[in-house]
Protein backbone atom coordinates (compact mmCIF):
# COMPACT_ATOMS: atom_id res chain seq x y z
CA UNK A 1 0.00 0.00 0.00
CA UNK A 2 0.95 3.62 -0.47
CA UNK A 3 1.78 6.13 2.29
CA UNK A 4 -1.21 6.62 4.58
CA UNK A 5 -2.86 3.34 3.62
CA UNK A 6 -2.69 2.00 7.19
CA UNK A 7 0.31 -0.33 7.01
CA UNK A 8 2.09 0.90 10.13
CA UNK A 9 -1.13 1.15 12.13
CA UNK A 10 -1.95 -2.46 11.28
CA UNK A 11 1.61 -3.51 12.16
CA UNK A 12 1.32 -1.88 15.60
CA UNK A 13 -1.96 -3.72 16.22
CA UNK A 14 -0.32 -7.00 15.23
CA UNK A 15 2.59 -6.20 17.58
CA UNK A 16 0.26 -5.41 20.51
CA UNK A 17 1.24 -1.74 20.67
CA UNK A 18 -2.24 -0.54 19.67
CA UNK A 19 -5.47 -2.18 20.72
CA UNK A 20 -8.07 -2.53 17.96
CA UNK A 21 -11.00 -0.11 18.26
CA UNK A 22 -13.27 -2.78 16.81
CA UNK A 23 -12.98 -6.53 16.78
CA UNK A 24 -10.21 -8.44 18.54
CA UNK A 25 -6.86 -10.13 18.05
CA UNK A 26 -6.89 -13.92 18.16
CA UNK A 27 -3.84 -16.14 18.47
CA UNK A 28 -4.03 -19.94 18.56
CA UNK A 29 -7.82 -19.55 18.27
CA UNK A 30 -7.95 -17.53 21.52
CA UNK A 31 -8.69 -13.83 21.93
CA UNK A 32 -5.59 -12.10 23.27
CA UNK A 33 -5.02 -8.73 24.90
CA UNK A 34 -2.49 -6.26 23.56
CA UNK A 35 -0.26 -7.10 26.56
CA UNK A 36 -0.36 -10.82 25.76
CA UNK A 37 0.48 -10.15 22.13
CA UNK A 38 3.42 -7.89 23.09
CA UNK A 39 4.86 -10.61 25.31
CA UNK A 40 5.33 -12.98 22.34
CA UNK A 41 6.21 -10.37 19.71
CA UNK A 42 9.39 -8.71 18.52
CA UNK A 43 9.28 -5.73 16.21
CA UNK A 44 11.32 -3.16 14.37
CA UNK A 45 9.66 0.04 13.21
CA UNK A 46 10.96 2.90 11.12
CA UNK A 47 11.69 4.90 14.29
CA UNK A 48 13.99 2.85 16.49
CA UNK A 49 16.24 3.62 19.45
CA UNK A 50 19.99 4.15 19.34
CA UNK A 51 21.20 3.16 22.78
CA UNK A 52 24.44 4.78 23.96
CA UNK A 53 25.56 1.50 25.45
CA UNK A 54 27.79 -1.36 24.40
CA UNK A 55 27.07 -3.37 21.26
CA UNK A 56 26.06 -6.35 23.43
CA UNK A 57 23.65 -4.23 25.48
CA UNK A 58 22.13 -2.78 22.31
CA UNK A 59 21.31 -6.28 21.07
CA UNK A 60 20.12 -7.79 24.35
CA UNK A 61 18.31 -4.85 26.00
CA UNK A 62 14.81 -6.06 25.10
CA UNK A 63 15.05 -9.45 26.79
CA UNK A 64 15.56 -10.64 30.37
CA UNK A 65 16.86 -14.06 29.39
CA UNK A 66 20.40 -15.22 30.18
CA UNK A 67 22.61 -13.83 27.44
CA UNK A 68 24.71 -16.24 25.41
CA UNK A 69 27.54 -14.94 23.28
CA UNK A 70 26.85 -17.44 20.49
CA UNK A 71 23.20 -16.28 20.19
CA UNK A 72 24.23 -12.61 20.16
CA UNK A 73 26.74 -13.27 17.40
CA UNK A 74 24.11 -15.25 15.46
CA UNK A 75 21.73 -12.25 15.64
CA UNK A 76 24.52 -9.95 14.45
CA UNK A 77 25.27 -12.29 11.57
CA UNK A 78 21.60 -12.31 10.56
CA UNK A 79 21.73 -8.51 10.41
CA UNK A 80 25.03 -8.76 8.48
CA UNK A 81 27.08 -7.06 11.17
CA UNK A 82 30.74 -8.01 11.47
CA UNK A 83 32.46 -7.85 14.86
CA UNK A 84 35.53 -6.57 12.98
CA UNK A 85 33.65 -3.26 12.65
CA UNK A 86 34.16 -2.69 16.38
CA UNK A 87 37.43 -2.08 18.18
CA UNK A 88 36.35 -3.90 21.37
CA UNK A 89 33.96 -6.43 19.86
CA UNK A 90 30.72 -6.84 21.84
CA UNK A 91 32.09 -4.52 24.54
CA UNK A 92 32.44 -1.57 22.13
CA UNK A 93 30.46 1.46 23.33
CA UNK A 94 28.25 2.94 20.61
CA UNK A 95 27.67 6.65 20.14
CA UNK A 96 30.18 9.48 20.36
CA UNK A 97 28.53 11.07 23.43
CA UNK A 98 30.55 8.86 25.80
CA UNK A 99 33.61 8.46 23.64
CA UNK A 100 32.26 5.43 21.85
CA UNK A 101 32.09 4.43 18.20
CA UNK A 102 29.60 6.37 16.09
CA UNK A 103 27.76 4.37 13.44
CA UNK A 104 26.20 5.36 10.15
CA UNK A 105 22.40 5.34 9.80
CA UNK A 106 22.53 2.01 8.01
CA UNK A 107 24.76 0.48 10.69
CA UNK A 108 22.48 1.67 13.50
CA UNK A 109 19.55 0.10 11.65
CA UNK A 110 21.40 -3.20 11.38
CA UNK A 111 21.99 -3.13 15.15
CA UNK A 112 18.27 -2.54 15.67
CA UNK A 113 17.56 -5.47 13.35
CA UNK A 114 19.88 -7.70 15.37
CA UNK A 115 18.02 -6.65 18.54
CA UNK A 116 14.66 -7.59 16.96
CA UNK A 117 15.99 -10.96 15.79
CA UNK A 118 17.62 -11.73 19.16
CA UNK A 119 14.47 -11.19 21.24
CA UNK A 120 12.66 -14.51 21.93
CA UNK A 121 9.30 -14.35 20.18
CA UNK A 122 6.64 -16.22 18.27
CA UNK A 123 5.66 -13.24 16.08
CA UNK A 124 8.09 -10.82 14.44
CA UNK A 125 7.06 -7.57 12.74
CA UNK A 126 9.33 -5.52 10.47
CA UNK A 127 8.13 -2.10 9.29
CA UNK A 128 10.43 -0.93 6.47
CA UNK A 129 13.37 -2.59 8.27
CA UNK A 130 15.96 -1.79 5.59
CA UNK A 131 15.05 1.82 4.78
CA UNK A 132 18.55 3.09 5.61
CA UNK A 133 20.40 0.14 4.08
CA UNK A 134 21.96 0.00 0.62
CA UNK A 135 19.42 -1.61 -1.76
CA UNK A 136 22.20 -3.85 -3.09
CA UNK A 137 22.35 -5.58 0.31
CA UNK A 138 18.62 -5.54 0.98
CA UNK A 139 17.61 -8.81 -0.71
CA UNK A 140 20.39 -10.72 1.05
CA UNK A 141 19.26 -9.36 4.40
CA UNK A 142 15.66 -10.33 3.75
CA UNK A 143 16.70 -13.88 2.91
CA UNK A 144 18.53 -14.02 6.24
CA UNK A 145 15.42 -12.73 8.05
CA UNK A 146 13.27 -15.35 6.33
CA UNK A 147 15.61 -18.10 7.48
CA UNK A 148 15.83 -16.81 11.05
CA UNK A 149 12.03 -16.52 11.37
CA UNK A 150 11.18 -19.84 9.73
CA UNK A 151 9.54 -21.08 12.96
CA UNK A 152 7.67 -17.80 13.61
CA UNK A 153 4.86 -15.72 12.18
CA UNK A 154 6.67 -12.99 10.26
CA UNK A 155 5.13 -9.74 8.98
CA UNK A 156 7.04 -7.40 6.66
CA UNK A 157 5.74 -3.95 5.78
CA UNK A 158 7.53 -2.56 2.72
CA UNK A 159 7.23 -0.16 -0.20
CA UNK A 160 9.67 -2.25 -2.24
CA UNK A 161 7.40 -4.80 -3.85
CA UNK A 162 10.20 -7.03 -5.11
CA UNK A 163 10.62 -8.20 -1.51
CA UNK A 164 7.06 -9.54 -1.25
CA UNK A 165 8.00 -12.47 -3.47
CA UNK A 166 9.77 -13.89 -0.39
CA UNK A 167 6.45 -13.93 1.49
CA UNK A 168 3.84 -16.65 1.46
CA UNK A 169 0.95 -14.17 1.53
CA UNK A 170 0.49 -10.53 0.53
CA UNK A 171 -2.01 -8.13 2.10
CA UNK A 172 -2.76 -5.02 0.04
CA UNK A 173 -4.09 -1.89 1.80
CA UNK A 174 -5.57 1.31 0.41
CA UNK A 175 -7.03 4.17 2.47
CA UNK A 176 -7.24 1.95 5.55
CA UNK A 177 -9.13 -0.81 3.75
CA UNK A 178 -8.17 -4.35 2.74
CA UNK A 179 -7.95 -4.53 -1.04
CA UNK A 180 -6.74 -8.09 -1.51
CA UNK A 181 -5.03 -10.98 0.25
CA UNK A 182 -3.27 -14.04 -1.15
CA UNK A 183 -0.07 -15.16 -2.78
CA UNK A 184 1.87 -12.60 -4.82
CA UNK A 185 0.94 -14.35 -8.07
CA UNK A 186 -2.77 -14.55 -7.21
CA UNK A 187 -3.04 -10.94 -6.05
CA UNK A 188 -1.09 -9.70 -9.07
CA UNK A 189 -3.44 -11.56 -11.41
CA UNK A 190 -6.67 -10.14 -10.01
CA UNK A 191 -5.99 -6.77 -8.31
CA UNK A 192 -5.74 -3.82 -10.67
CA UNK A 193 -4.46 -1.59 -7.86
CA UNK A 194 -1.66 -4.04 -7.00
CA UNK A 195 -0.81 -4.37 -10.68
CA UNK A 196 -0.41 -0.58 -10.89
CA UNK A 197 1.92 -0.52 -7.88
CA UNK A 198 3.95 -3.43 -9.20
CA UNK A 199 4.26 -2.01 -12.72
CA UNK A 200 5.21 1.47 -11.47
CA UNK A 201 8.08 0.06 -9.39
CA UNK A 202 9.23 -2.26 -12.15
CA UNK A 203 9.41 0.66 -14.56
CA UNK A 204 11.32 2.73 -12.01
CA UNK A 205 13.98 0.04 -11.60
CA UNK A 206 14.17 -0.47 -15.36
CA UNK A 207 14.77 3.27 -15.89
CA UNK A 208 17.61 3.19 -13.34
Amino acid sequence: GENGSGKTTLAKILAGIYSPTNGSITYDASVRSAYEIRSVTSQLFQKYSRYRMSLEENVTISTKQMHHRSEIISALETAHIGLNWFTDGLDTNLGREFGGTELSGGQWQRVALARAVYRPCQVIVFDEPTAAIDPNNEAELYHSFAESSADKFGFIITHRLGIVQLCQKVLVLKDGQFIDFGSHEDVLSRSEYYQQLWTAQAEQYMSQ
